[in-house]
């Protein structure tokens, strides 16, 4: 049987066989078969072990993470926002499959039917051409003037702010913005052949004529690449 020995995101398994060296011979190769059975046992018990420091590891992971009136309890900022009013008769598994990352190139070339693949293709591409672009502004940052920044680093466009957008010191707070924009990106490109009333009334999202006017924009680059790529493959 098949035993998980390694407390990793990655499991590592090893074939265990319990039952061996049943019999009472005394040979040397049954003494040999007996140490192999106690290692066995030794392995077995070492495997339980770590099995019930992870169950007990993962009971304290929902604790910590889960609220305590459960699935039912709204957080404040979800409160705040009223999301859970506004997505109240909406397909939750649509919406989440509609804001997911693209798949890596890898996992790409294992889709199936080509069509998938292809789509798949484009919003990968989206994605880097994003973060190309934000790699370029944070280049560029420095030169901005000091007003600038600091009605950019305001919620209110009309009234600047001290506090100067600048970026952010972490790293990962940098990949973590980028990422939620890039799922963003792909949210819209996903439903943008429902139309803007069908966004509405499927998604709950409503567009803005420049906004549905500028999606558009981008779908048309994208079919443009598209086409590039498939003609640079047939020469």
């Amino acid at each position: 049987m098949l035993q998980s020995l390694r407390k990793a995101p990655h499991a590592r398994y090893w074939i265990v066989d319990p039952v061996r060296g049943a019999d009472g011979d005394s040979s040397p190769a049954t003494q040999h078969v007996d140490e192999a059975v106690a290692g066995d046992t030794l392995l077995l018990q070492t495997v339980r072990a770590c099995e019930k420091d992870l169950k007990k590891a993962e009971m304290e992971r929902q604790r910590q993470v889960e609220a305590p009136g459960g699935v039912d309890t709204e957080s404040r900022w979800v409160q705040f926002m009223k999301w859970s009013a506004h997505l109240k008769q909406r397909d939750k598994p649509t919406l989440y499959q509609a804001g997911l990352s693209p798949a890596s190139a890898a996992a790409e070339q294992r889709m199936w039917p080509r069509e998938r693949r292809e789509a798949n293709q484009r919003l990968r591409e989206l994605t880097e051409s994003l973060r190309r672009e934000l790699g370029r502004c944070m280049e560029r940052l420095d030169r901005v003037p000091d007003e600038t920044l600091e009605r950019l680093g305001s919620i209110d466009p009309t009234k600047p702010v001290s506090t100067s957008f600048s970026r952010k010191q972490q790293a990962d707070t940098m990949d973590r913005y980028s990422a939620c924009w890039q799922r963003y990106l792909c949210y819209c490109v996903r439903i943008q052949p429902l139309g803007r009333d069908g966004a509405k009334t499927e998604h709950g999202i409503q567009f803005t004529e420049e906004q549905w006017s500028s999606l558009a924009d981008i779908i048309q680059r994208l079919d443009t690449v598209a086409i590039l790529a498939a003609r640079r493959i047939q020469l």
